[in-house]
């Protein structure tokens, strides 16, 4: 999916005055987050964790239902992870269990978001809170909580994100795109990407700033002038990043209705595309002079961000079942295409 975004992008030079720190903040959704939890440790039968097992059936611990969130304690940085616990401690005799102390309930841990080597987005987790199913404060054996606590957290702690592809993704966009008088200086600035320590809770996501540092350059003279009318080939180029528009979003929507039966979902999509194709009307009636505002880029800005929100709310509804975090993972490809526009005039880049 990445191909057909970089498909719909141009690049031209611009040229900055200055060197420039460039900072891209990068939002991870929680759901997203969820999802790759439950790819890496939710992978038992019924999407649960298998925390522990003992001797016999009669001794276990498993998870279920992972949510993140920002914690509303703990500072700007903390999120929380509510999980679903399920814990048996007995002792098989034939088909019973003797002795036995079953406890079912949410455990909340509390962690610090952090950037290990390579990019690594990680949590330290270290506090535990345990409610019953109304989320109400839970008693539980020592031993219970030992078990929870020893068994859950490691895990947790070994979890972690990767923010390699993003980044890879993003510079093979730019690499294959940008023109040869700017390549020279956008890969050196790729080169020096990095992720700032500094790392905050919101309230749909981790936030991560990404850095890069842009080689100086002297500035080119602005050229002053009316915004001319566009020629015959020019409008004829405008239609046709319409058209191609068009066919991103209409084969974009035509996947994810084909997938997702959700009515709800569906009647989303069908009011982005009617209005995408009010707004190409629109448009094509009324073709910027050169120099003016690029109404595809503004278009796609608008659209996307209403796509991004019918996905995601559609994924908190769970209407997106197996399939959840492919689907997060291409809105996230978009986002990081709106962090690249942020950054794009201190890199000497133009996207259109």
């Amino acid at each position: 999916m990445w191909i057909i975004i970089t498909a719909l992008i141009g690049i031209f030079s611009a040229r900055p005055a200055h060197a420039a720190q460039v900072r891209i903040p990068l939002t991870i959704d929680y759901l997203t987050l969820r999802e790759a939890l439950k790819h890496k440790l939710y992978t038992a039968p019924g999407g649960r964790a298998q925390l522990w097992n003992g001797l016999d059936d009669c001794q276990f611990l498993y998870a279920e239902n992972p949510e993140f969130a920002r914690a509303t304690a703990g500072g700007a940085a903390t999120v929380k992870l509510e999980t679903a616990n399920s814990l048996g401690l007995g002792v098989a005799m034939g088909s019973q269990c003797l002795g036995a102390i079953q406890w079912s309930g949410i455990v909340e841990a509390l962690g610090v978001p952090y950037i290990a080597p390579g990019l690594q987005l990680k949590f330290h987790f270290t506090d535990l809170n345990v409610y019953n199913a109304a989320h109400q404060k839970s008693q539980i054996v020592s031993k219970g909580f030992d078990l929870i606590k020893g068994y859950l957290i490691p895990r947790l702690n070994d979890f972690s994100y990767d923010l390699n592809p993003a980044v890879q993704q993003l510079a093979a966009m730019i690499n294959e795109s940008i023109p040869s008088d700017a390549a020279d200086r956008v890969r050196a600035a790729i080169a020096s990407l990095t992720a700032d320590p500094n790392i905050e809770a919101l309230d749909n996501g981790v936030r991560v700033t990404l850095v890069m540092t842009v080689p100086n350059m002297p500035a080119a003279a602005a050229s002053p002038g009316a915004a001319a009318s566009p020629t015959p080939a020019e409008l004829k180029a405008f239609q046709d990043m319409l058209d191609q528009w068009d066919a991103f979003l209409v084969f974009t929507i035509k996947q994810l209705g084909d997938t997702v039966g959700d009515q709800q979902f569906r009647d989303q999509l069908l009011q982005i595309l009617l209005d995408s194709r009010y707004r190409l009307v629109q448009a094509l009636n009324n073709p910027s002079a050169a120099g003016g505002p690029d109404p595809v880029r503004l278009i796609f800005l608008d659209e996307w961000t209403q796509l991004h929100d019918a996905v995601r709310a559609a994924a908190q509804r769970g209407m997106l079942g197996a399939r959840a975090l492919e689907f997060m993972s291409f809105i996230s490809a978009g986002d990081a295409l709106f962090a690249l526009d942020q950054a794009a005039p201190a890199l000497g880049v133009r996207i259109s």
